[in-house]
């Protein structure tokens, strides 16, 4: 005789995908997903302990969710204007990200707006600084609303100078605008 089988009943709510625009270390959070992979990258200037800095730094990753699979550092009397680190340096980082699968590099310091994007596009990943790591620390912990708008707030206040010049060249109003109330040469 053939006997039923019970029927298999699955349940998606575990296998629910993160929102496609959540930051990289709040795709991580989810306990039934990997953690994000990250490489570490910064510039020794002999000014302080790299190492201890990137250990620091890969706790900071740790605590967003994120997994540090590998670090890049160059020891270099000058940073490199464009991206901070030498040209060879960059091509290196590239490899390590593609060998490693990473899915987001976080520079050790402060980044510029364009350095972020020539580091972005040069590593062909994500591209944090140290700062923007903090702030989505605290905003994946904050718990009240009120805390909740606070972080945002300091993201959007951070982020803001870094995202100068995105839209300009397909607005010809911004061009006009700007001539004719002639804006101090920071917000051209």
């Amino acid at each position: 005789m053939d006997e039923m089988k019970d029927p298999i009943t699955l349940d998606f709510t575990a296998t629910q995908a993160p929102a496609e625009d959540a930051p990289v270390g709040q795709k991580a959070l989810d306990s039934e997903r990997p953690p994000v992979r990250v490489v570490l990258l910064a510039l020794d200037q002999g000014k302080f302990d790299s190492q201890r800095s990137l250990d620091e730094l890969a706790a900071l990753a740790e605590a967003n969710g994120m997994q540090a699979v590998a670090t890049v550092c160059q020891k270099r009397s000058t940073p490199e204007a464009a991206t901070l680190l030498g040209e060879g340096k960059v091509e290196e980082a590239r490899l390590v990200c593609l060998n490693t699968d990473a899915e987001a590099a976080i520079f050790d310091g402060e980044l510029t707006g364009s350095q972020i994007r020539n580091l972005s596009a040069a590593l062909q990943v994500e591209v944090l600084d140290r700062t923007m790591l903090i702030l989505e620390i605290f905003r994946a912990r904050a718990t009240t609303n009120e805390g909740k708008l606070q972080t945002e707030l300091a993201t959007l206040k951070y982020r803001m100078p870094r995202l100068q010049g995105l839209g300009e060249a397909l607005s010809r109003q911004g061009r006009r605008w700007r001539r004719r109330w002639r804006c101090p040469p920071r917000c051209r």
